[in-house]
């Protein structure tokens, strides 16, 4: 009886064991693969951890793959017959790794939950992270950051970024990215580029966020019979929490020296061929560059997929481009000097230089543009200064001009050894002044200097190209790409004896024809305000216009059109030519300038159109002054006022 009850009893435990072992997977009888539906995905999708809903999608297949590769099949997201029969071989043995029976794993492997009587599916504890929040957490989508796309990498850059993503995750839990593997693709090069990697990289890395998380250096990279460069990065702490966007980027350091002939026409791009990550019950997933998730030029199928990337000339990269303008520079004005003692200190030009980009520059030349009329540059000034960046530096006229200022009227003066440095978005001003001689009669043209002389400083485009400036590469700036605009001066006009004339604002008043509206003569008036200096001078007691202008005149007009602005028209007809004052007073057939008192007067005149639909306005091109002992000798000082010295423009029709 005894016998007969053990012998029934392990009949009825082998049949429990062979019932168990029939009855605990049911797969169907055909291939489950993508586009698979029904309960024998269902199974499966128990089985390998993936979301159970019938639907044999990527993130499945992907499942599979994982579940193929730790059971010794190959990994191809297809579950067939062989699939099917290790997995109940499994279950009937009770573990994934062969040898252990029931719920338990072998040393190193974790179980996850049950699936059915006496299995449990084992994944090595090692990538199971122990921080990540629930148990089936998936990356849903990963999309390209679409404003890195085709980035420029310059020699020596480093931590370029060339590739962004989104990474996207479900609400069932978190997830960390494991690896990433990488691929760099010459295929669309020009033909003179190179096509080896190490030619323009000496690593890559991984960053989630704002911090690094894999780096790999590109000898490490494997090339394939293509020509296509590919590495898989092992990613640390890359951790995406549920329901979340984080963005990851790829970057490059690029090597010192770019050979210029493999950057001329090379076009690289970088894609992910797949990216591996585990949830919080340890499974691993692998997302391929089949997988629709990966949206945007991300994945990497065929010849020249992914994102652009582009090597490029440090200058090309740093987008460098030093801007020269005046700022402030005086208008062209009468300066007081003296016939004893230099003047120092006039102030000849104001500039700046405003640097865009993102390289600093090293200002080491900077050359400058005098100009002097009626006399030698020697003859009006010894020295000029230049002020810049907090530092002064002088230069002498006699040596350092080129041509000589000796005899020149025209000559360039370098400022050398600046030593500047320049930061990148910066605005850096500057200041060119001069010590102005004393005045001398001499009649030499070395040493001859007159009152009514004048001198201008600028920095000319011819100036700009000669200029030593450089990048942080130690390259020089290109003319016209790199360096660009000018900073002309005014002419300022020395006397020791003169006049300071400042025009106020001017009216003008059309007439109209009042049947037809049309403006048939306009009246104008421009207020000025004149202030002698080193001595009482006089202003004679006319105004006329530019056709009569003599020694005699106070002031002379020009009367200019819009098509000719700076000539005169004589097709107009001219009326009324007045010189009126408030305060100043006739004395010795002039009108008396005591020095340093301002006085005021008025000009006026009235303009009638000689042709129809024509513009017109008004410029004061000379203001005449007298000594006393001029006024009977009829010799005067001429002073040609600036050329803002005039009136708008008003549209006549006769």
């Amino acid at each position: 009886m005894l016998k007969k009850y053990l012998i029934g009893t392990f009949a009825v435990a082998a049949f429990a064991i062979a019932f168990s072992a029939s009855a605990a997977y049911d797969f169907g009888t055909t291939t489950l693969k993508v586009g698979s539906k029904g309960a024998a995905v269902m199974t499966l999708q128990t089985l390998v951890g993936a979301n159970a809903d019938g639907n044999f999608g990527p993130m499945t297949k992907a499942k599979v793959m994982v579940w193929q590769a730790a059971n010794g099949l190959t990994a191809d997201g297809v579950f067939g017959n062989m699939s099917k029969a290790k997995a109940n071989a499994v279950a009937t043995d009770g573990g994934s790794t062969g040898g252990t029976t029931g719920t338990t794993c072998p040393a190193g492997y974790v179980a996850t939950t049950p699936v059915a009587p006496l299995f449990a599916s084992c994944v090595a504890s090692a990538t199971t992270p122990s921080t990540l929040a629930g148990v089936t957490g998936e990356i849903t989508s990963i999309t390209q950051i679409s404003s890195y796309n085709d980035e420029e990498v310059s020699a020596g850059q480093t931590d370029v970024k060339v590739m962004g993503f989104d990474v996207d995750t479900s609400k069932d839990g978190d997830v960390e990215v494991k690896s990433i593997k990488l691929t760099f693709d010459s295929a669309s090069n020009g033909s003179t580029d190179s096509d080896r990697l190490n030619d323009y990289l000496t690593a890559v890395h991984v960053y989630a966020g704002s911090t690094k998380v894999g780096t790999a250096n590109v000898a490490d990279f494997t090339k394939d019979s293509t020509g296509v460069y590919s590495k898989t990065i092992t990613l640390a702490g890359a951790v995406v929490k549920a329901d979340t966007t984080a963005k990851m980027y790829v970057t490059v350091d690029a090597i010192s020296n770019l050979d210029s002939g493999d950057i001329d026409s090379d076009s690289w791009t970088v894609g992910i061929n797949n990216i591996r990550y585990v949830d919080g019950g340890g499974v691993t997933t692998t997302l391929t560059n089949a997988d629709s998730m990966l949206t945007g030029n991300l994945d990497y199928d065929t010849a020249g997929d992914g994102v652009g990337m582009a090597f490029v000339s440090f200058a090309t990269s740093a987008d460098t481009e030093l801007k020269i303008s005046t700022d402030s520079t005086p208008a062209a004005a009468v300066v007081k000097v003296s016939t004893t003692n230099d003047t120092k200190g006039v102030v000849l030009l104001k500039g700046k230089l405003v640097l865009d980009g993102t390289s600093k520059v090293w200002l080491d030349e900077m050359p400058i543009t005098l100009v002097s009329t009626g006399d030698s540059i020697d003859a009006l000034t010894g020295s000029v200064t230049l002020t810049i960046g907090g530092n002064t530096y002088t230069e002498s006229t006699g040596s350092n001009c080129v041509s000589t200022c000796a005899s020149n009227t025209t000559a360039v003066v370098t400022f050398d050894n600046l030593d500047l440095d320049l930061a990148a978005g910066s605005t850096t001003t500057f200041v060119v002044t001069a010590d102005i001689n004393d005045t001398e009669n001499t009649g030499v043209t070395a040493t001859d200097f007159d009152g009514g002389d004048t001198l201008t400083a600028s920095l000319l485009s011819t100036d700009r190209a000669a200029m030593v400036a450089e990048n942080a590469e130690g390259d020089q700036l290109t003319d016209s790409t790199e360096i660009s605009g000018s900073a002309a001066g005014n002419a300022q006009q020395f006397f020791a004896e003169g006049v300071n004339v400042v025009m106020g604002t001017a009216t003008v008043t059309p007439t109209a024809n009042t049947t037809t509206g049309d403006v048939t003569s306009v009246a104008y008036s421009i207020p000025v305000t004149v202030t002698a200096f080193g001595d009482t001078l006089y202003l004679g007691q006319t105004a006329l216009n530019a056709a009569t202008v003599s020694a005699s005149h106070a002031f002379a007009f020009v009367f200019q059109n819009s098509g000719a602005p700076t000539t005169t028209d004589t097709s107009v007809t001219v009326s009324g030519i007045t010189l009126e004052t408030s305060d100043a007073t006739i004395d010795t057939n002039g009108y008396a300038l005591n020095e340093g008192e301002a006085k005021h007067f008025t000009l006026k005149a009235t303009l009638t159109a000689g042709t129809n639909n024509t513009s017109y306005r008004v410029q004061v091109k000379q203001v005449q002054t007298f000594t006393e002992a001029g006024l009977v000798t009829g010799t005067g000082v001429t002073l040609s006022p600036d050329v803002n010295f005039r009136t708008g423009f008003q549209l006549l029709n006769n």
